[in-house]
C-alpha cells in the first residue's frame, strides 16, 4: 500500500490541516509526537489510520496487545493534554493485507480515511469538561 500517496491524497481534503506518517502509532514515544502535533497545530480532531480494529471507546475480542496499548497511550496517561476527538481507521488488516494489488489497497484505505475524515468534521467538537446532568 502507498502510505505516502495517501497521505498527499488527504492533504488535499477539505478540513484536513496536518498530517504524518510513522513507523508505528502504538508506542508511548508515537503517542506523545501524535499529542505534540495536536499541541503544535491547534487540533481539535484526529484521524489515525493504522491497525486499529474497532472503535476509541471499545477493546473487542480481536484487539491485540499492541491495539490496546495505542487507545491506552493516547487516551489514558495524555487526558490531561486537552480531548481531541480520535477516530481509528484499520487499514492494515482492512487494506494492506487484505489486497494483493497495492493499487487497490491504497484506493480503499484512502476511501476509508476520507469517510472518516468527514465524520470527525461532521461530530460536535470535543469539550474538556464533563457533562452537567440536571436532577
Amino acid at each position: 500500500m502507498d502510505t505516502s500517496g495517501l497521505q498527499a491524497a488527504a492533504e488535499t481534503w477539505q478540513g484536513v490541516v496536518y498530517t504524518e506518517t510513522m513507523p508505528q502509532s502504538c508506542s508511548e514515544e508515537a503517542a506523545d509526537a501524535i499529542y505534540q502535533a495536536v499541541a503544535d497545530q491547534n487540533l481539535n480532531r484526529v484521524v489515525l489510520a493504522a491497525c486499529s480494529c474497532c472503535a476509541v471507546d471499545q477493546v473487542c475480542y480481536s484487539c491485540t496487545y499492541q491495539r490496546v496499548r495505542c487507545k491506552d497511550n493516547l487516551l489514558g496517561r495524555h487526558f490531561d493534554r486537552g480531548n481531541p476527538l480520535f477516530e481509528f481507521v484499520n487499514i492494515r488488516e482492512q487494506c494492506a493485507w487484505a489486497y494483493d494489488d497495492p493499487a487497490a489497497a491504497t484506493r480503499v484505505a484512502s476511501s476509508m480515511v476520507a469517510a472518516a475524515v468527514a465524520k470527525t468534521r461532521l461530530s460536535a467538537a470535543p469539550t474538556t469538561d464533563p457533562p452537567l446532568l440536571d436532577r
